[in-house]
This record gives C-alpha cells, structure tokens and sequence, in this order.
C-alpha cells in the first residue's frame, strides 16, 4: 500500500523522535531512502506478517524496516503476532502477558 504524504511526515517525524536515523551500519554513511509503500515483512517461517516502512542505505542498500503499527500509521493491527505493548509475539500466543 503506497504511503500518503501525511504518512511520510508522521515516519520521518517518528524516526527523528526516536533518534532512529544513525548511520548505516554496514558502510557507514547516513544517507536514507524511504521506500514509498508499505512491505510486508513474514516472521516465523511466514506465519505472521508485518506492515513495514523500509528505509534503504543509498551507499550500500542495507535495508532497515520498521513495523507501520509502532509508527502509528496503522489504525488497526490486521496482524497475528503483533503487540506493541510486549512487542513480538511467536505465533500470536497471549502465553507472555
């Protein structure tokens, strides 16, 4: 799903607030491109998925992806797994609240 201009904004918002936009840690440089839509990241051998914002390195493309949900740019989580309270849970289990 391509992300809105009003997304854009809130991520780049996000990732300055959480001082998330260090240097690229393969290569080292700090030069980011956001990608324009939202991926789709598969956890646990495919049995959860993930709503992502990718960031690519433009130096040496180490790929780094931030779940939309912890962003705030998803309203609902339409994802087993996915808590931001407790994080990542396997599988969707309630086993660690």
């Amino acid at each position: 799903m391509k992300l809105t201009q009003e997304q854009e904004s809130q991520v780049i918002k996000f990732l300055k607030t959480k001082k998330a936009l260090l240097p690229c840690s393969a290569c080292g440089k700090g030069d980011w491109q956001m990608h324009d839509e939202k991926i789709q990241q598969l956890v646990y051998q495919g049995r959860s998925v993930i709503p992502c914002v990718m960031l690519v390195c433009t130096n040496c493309g180490l790929i780094r992806n931030f779940p939309s949900v912890f962003i705030g740019i998803d309203e609902t989580q339409h994802v087993i797994g996915v808590r931001p309270d407790y994080g990542i849970m396997i599988g969707g289990s309630d086993e660690n609240t």
